[in-house]
């Protein structure tokens, strides 16, 4: 039971709206970074790190939050808080990585009216509450969940590769592991005979340019990225977010914070910081090799890209399969709504997902809308 000083106290904390959002992202997904938060809560990166920096620190200091390697997350106090507006309960973890909005909570009647759930929806549910629309294979992901709701069940999910079984892609993230690893020692010739997405090694090289000692450090951060998708054990530690790790090499870190790389967002200019681009450089992103060509020319001194740094949640419209989600997304609807089945949509989905049962309608709707949120649609 809270008391009156403490409502007092929780009132004040929740006076801005900026600190409400922080509490209701952290309600629902832990842990999340600073860079996490900077994109959940729209803000630009450029210009408000100093305005979600503030904030931040009056959460922490009023045992709101408590931050720890991994990102920020909810002391006690401030899950009693998120109870208090109500936050937590208004969007479920089912939908932590989607936007909240009112639709949402349409579908999560949906959900009340079929409860309790089985273990197989249970499950099909969660593998929508994994997708990312910016992976590599995300379509394909989609694919198994419109089978799994179709059939009522799936073997699929994360753990289920059986043990040893390699992804062709990780031998294009070794390769790029080598190639730098080579450049950094010295001995190009070494990986020469290697490329990464059909870009020799020698252009690859050729792109960073001679060998500095800040140069290397840089490249070292690309490798440090790349190891930490080839062994899950071993953590990249973000340089926009966690400046002490890099202390004994702060000037190289400020030098990689300062260099701004110009291109686009949504079609707008824009710039991201070197420094946050290699923080962003995700080997299993649709679009890495693209990104990793940016970032090694910015490395090398072109900080004027053809091409946008395309990052998850940062020009995600520009991903190869957003007409096919469109058309995807209109199925779902149409076999959630039940209406005439026009042009533009797939009858081999239709067809996969079968007679309608309340239970495939929650779970079409929830990949709809995941799909819908995450593209913009």
């Amino acid at each position: 039971m809270e008391t009156e000083g403490d409502l007092d106290r929780i009132f004040s904390l929740v006076s801005n709206p900026l600190r409400r959002r922080i509490i209701g992202f952290l309600s629902i997904k832990v842990p999340l970074t600073f860079s996490d938060l900077m994109e959940y809560c729209g803000l630009d990166v450029f210009k408000q790190c100093g305005m979600m920096d503030y904030h931040l620190k009056v959460l922490l200091k009023s045992q709101v939050l408590k931050k720890r390697v991994e990102g920020y997350e909810l002391t006690e106090f401030g899950q009693r808080v998120a109870e208090l507006l109500q936050i937590s309960t208004k969007l479920r973890s089912w939908w932590k990585n989607c936007e909240p909005d009112g639709e949402i909570l349409a579908i999560d009647a949906l959900e009340d009216s079929i409860a309790p759930l089985d273990d197989q929806t249970t499950k099909i549910r969660r593998l929508i509450t994994s997708l990312e629309l910016c992976h590599h294979k995300a379509e394909r992901h989609i694919e198994v969940i419109i089978e799994a709701i179709g059939s009522g069940g799936t073997s699929k999910g994360p753990g289920t590769r059986p043990p040893g079984q390699r992804h062709p892609v990780e031998d294009l993230w070794q390769n790029c592991y080598n190639i730098l690893s080579a450049w950094c020692s010295g001995s190009p010739d070494e990986a020469i005979r290697l490329d990464v997405g059909g870009i020799p090694a020698s252009e690859l090289m050729s792109f960073i340019g001679d060998r500095t000692p800040l140069k290397v450090w840089q490249v070292q951060r690309i490798m440090d990225k790349v190891m930490s998708f080839l062994e899950p054990s071993f953590r990249y530690v973000e340089m926009v977010e966690y400046g002490e790790h890099y202390i004994e090499h702060s000037e190289s870190r400020d030098l990689t914070m300062r260099a701004l790389i110009h291109d686009t967002k949504d079609g707008k200019d824009a710039e991201i910081t070197l420094a946050s681009a290699i923080d962003h450089l995700e080997p299993c992103h649709w679009n890495f090799v693209g990104n990793l060509v940016i970032v090694l020319k910015a490395i090398g001194g072109d900080l004027f890209p053809k091409k946008p740094f395309a990052a998850c949640g940062r020009n995600i419209k520009l991903t190869p399969i957003r007409n096919r989600m469109k058309i995807v997304s209109n199925t779902l609807r149409a076999f959630c709504e039940g209406r005439d089945v026009p042009k533009d949509v797939d009858g081999n989905i239709l067809r996969i997902l079968g007679q309608k049962t309340p239970v495939k309608r929650w779970l079409a709707a929830s990949l709809d809308k995941t799909i819908r949120s995450q593209l913009g649609l």
